[in-house]
């Protein structure tokens, strides 16, 4: 096909491709930037202009196809077949700019959209957050009557600029409060401001499942190189109170069932007993939380008839005296967190078909809690005035990341 008598002269492929040049070059500085699927608007800009110097209709789509496809061999792009060229050139025969202009955002098996129908969908996605793509997809094509598939509306999102981009994130949550919450936090960190934290015991008590949590962290080339973690249906759980000093971890505590105040009672014996062996008569202040079991009549009467409270070394916090909704303040949340989730990383190296007990769990959860670095444990009461100047600042609204505040943690890497 060397060349083609048109208008009475010979005109080669050569001659035909300029005009098309032109045209596409035209659009891009029209367009101004480049979306997804650009490549399919520049084929069919190219073909558009084969077919307007074919004024007289002397060549059939076959052989545009073949001129076209020279072209796209040598740009390294997708070519034409049969009927996508009888298809093109019957369009541009009926609506030349409206071929060219094509849809804006192209996708196999999706119609043309106008830039209104782009703003709907994106403004839809917006309005309904919580929703994936395929349920974006039905729904747009149920309420608006535009559709398209999930991976168009996946190639839209990732089309937009860094700063317009539309992202998934993963939501965060914090403690319900309500404003009597936040005045009793900044009260709280008012009066705690010159506060000798030192001395302060923080305490806590959890409920574990076995199955652990999820989220943990492999890296890997491929997925087929990550283990799976198994999970039981009916996980058992058990019970565990943890406390904390600057000078390092207290012996773990388990109790059965829930925690009521002659368990809780029982339990804060022991603990009053390992801070005296660990503080050496060194008085102390034992933060506890406002539970029910902590508030309790029968706990408060143990709390100050016990001998290590009337002798000045233990002073326990008053009935509520501890904020609310707090557990950004309370250091050891941040430390068990990361307690549990090597205790997890240990269980997933064990060897395949292992049975995930609780007393393996409380095994673990032994070695890892006892080798806690003594750095880590200062760190985090290193880190409590920036706690409370911050909640003061923030008029007692919690931290957006309260496990990094000036906290550098490294459990189970010694």
């Amino acid at each position: 096909m060397s060349g083609y008598k048109y208008n009475n002269g010979e005109m080669s492929s050569e001659d035909l491709r300029s005009p098309a040049a032109k045209l596409a070059k035209a659009a891009y500085k029209r367009r101004g930037i480049k979306r997804p699927h650009d490549d399919d608007r520049e084929r069919r800009e190219f073909f558009a202009g084969l077919v307007a110097c074919d004024k007289d209709h002397k060549y059939t789509a076959v052989q545009l196809m073949k001129l076209a496809n020279d072209h796209y061999r040598a740009q390294k792009r997708p070519r034409l077949n049969t009927s996508t060229a009888q298809s093109w050139k019957r369009q541009c025969l009926n609506n030349m700019e409206l071929f060219t202009a094509g849809p804006r955002y192209s996708h196999a098996g999706n119609p043309k959209l106008t830039d209104e129908d782009v703003k709907t969908v994106r403004d839809f996605v917006l309005d309904n957050p919580y929703e994936g793509e395929r349920r974006h997809s039905a729904m747009l094509k149920a309420q608006e009557g535009i559709n398209v598939s999930a991976s168009w509306i996946r190639d839209l999102r990732n089309s937009e600029p860094v700063e317009e981009k539309i992202r998934p994130f993963k939501v965060q949550t914090k403690p319900a409060m309500t404003q009597q919450h936040r005045d009793k936090r900044v009260q709280f960190c008012t009066a705690q401001a010159h506060a000798v934290w030192p001395i302060w015991i923080f305490s806590d008590e959890y409920t574990i499942s076995i199955n652990g949590r999820r989220g943990l962290i492999y890296y890997a080339r491929s997925r087929d190189d990550v283990p799976h973690l198994e999970t039981h249906k009916y996980a058992a759980t058990f019970h565990v109170f943890a406390a904390i000093t600057r000078d390092g971890v207290l012996p773990l505590r388990y109790y059965d069932n829930s925690l009521n105040a002659e368990n809780h009672c029982r339990i804060l014996d022991h603990v009053f007993k390992d801070i005296e062996t660990m503080r050496s008569g060194l008085p102390c202040v034992f933060q506890h939380d406002g539970a029910p079991y902590s508030n309790a009549k029968r706990t408060q009467e143990f709390l100050a008839n016990h001998p290590l409270v009337l002798s000045g070394l233990i002073k326990p916090l008053k009935a509520n005296e501890w904020p609310p909704s707090s557990p950004d303040l309370n250091i050891i949340e941040n430390l068990m967190g990361t307690v549990k989730t090597e205790v997890l990383k240990r269980l997933a190296k064990l060897p395949k078909g292992t049975n995930i007990t609780v007393d393996l769990w409380k095994q673990h959860l032994e070695a890892v809690w006892h080798s806690v670095p003594a750095k880590t444990i200062r760190n985090l009461y290193d880190s409590l005035p920036l706690r409370c100047e911050d909640r003061i600042a923030r008029k007692g609204e919690p931290l957006k990341n309260r496990c990094r505040i000036g906290v550098s943690v490294c459990v189970g890497c010694v």
